[in-house]
């Protein structure tokens, strides 16, 4: 299997299937377009593949995995891309090394036609939330919306037929209404009334634990959001009036014999 490139004319593959057959002896060859191997790859029917070369770009219609189209845009590419960061940059002193390190370093970056950058009279896009754009760079994550919680109705400490063990299921009727007259009458009153004590302190305690647990994590939500706003946002660098680009050079030593 031999993968041929876009430009690759028939007279090549020819040349190339003589070759192998002479030289290598070999008793099957096949021999695939770039571009259609990449279709399948994806597993794509219909494509545009674009191959990006070192001095040309070649650009393939598949339809129906088949080549319906094919064309080549001569003196571009990724030497010319170098060409073009070194004419730029030309008063700053670069060199063919620094411009290729620039343009494998994210700082460089292909923008949409129409692009706003930065210092121009566009109006300033505002970030409103910083935590976004420090990991997405979005400015927004749409409308603010402001959560708070439902408001709470103060009910009776004690709730009849809620808890049937607090004065005896046989003290409950079936629609949950408490027979005091049997309560009364049972001379048990104290005791009732210690039980209904203690429930109520339960529960309080138990209130005071969750409302304890629900400020604490307001608590912990709001030192979040106040470190993501004190975070300084990162702005994609087409958003940026600076870029610091560091070049690393490496510098072979003459060896030393003596």
């Amino acid at each position: 299997m031999l993968i041929a490139q876009p430009s690759w004319t028939a007279k090549n593959h020819e040349d190339i299937t003589q070759f192998i057959f002479e030289k290598f002896k070999t008793p099957a060859l096949c021999i695939m377009d770039s571009a259609l191997a990449t279709s399948y790859a994806f597993g794509i029917a219909n494509a545009t593949v674009i191959d990006v070369g070192y001095e040309k770009i070649d650009v393939t219609a598949v339809t129906d995995f088949q080549i319906s189209g094919r064309g080549t845009v001569p003196h571009s590419g990724g030497e010319a891309m170098t060409q073009r960061l070194m004419k730029l940059l030309k008063a700053k002193n670069f060199t063919r090394q620094m411009a290729e390190q620039l343009k494998k370093s994210p700082i460089c970056e292909i923008l949409p036609p129409g692009t706003t950058l930065p210092g121009t009279d566009a109006p300033e896009e505002i970030i409103s939330n910083p935590a976004v754009a420090a990991s997405t760079g979005a400015t927004s994550l749409g409308p603010s919306v402001r959560i708070t919680e439902a408001p709470r109705v103060a009910g009776l400490d004690i709730e009849v037929g809620e808890d049937d063990d607090a004065f005896g299921e046989d003290k409950v009727d079936d629609d949950g209404v408490l027979d005091v007259a049997s309560i009364v009458t049972s001379g048990k009153t104290q005791e009732f009334l210690a039980r209904a004590e203690a429930k109520k302190e339960r529960e309080k305690a138990e209130k005071a634990s969750a409302a304890a647990l629900r400020k604490a994590t307001r608590d912990a939500e709001k030192a979040e959001a106040a470190a993501a706003a004190a975070r300084p946002a990162r702005l994609p660098n087409s958003k940026r009036p600076r870029a610091i680009f560091h070049y690393e050079e490496i510098i072979k030593e003459a060896p030393d014999y003596d």
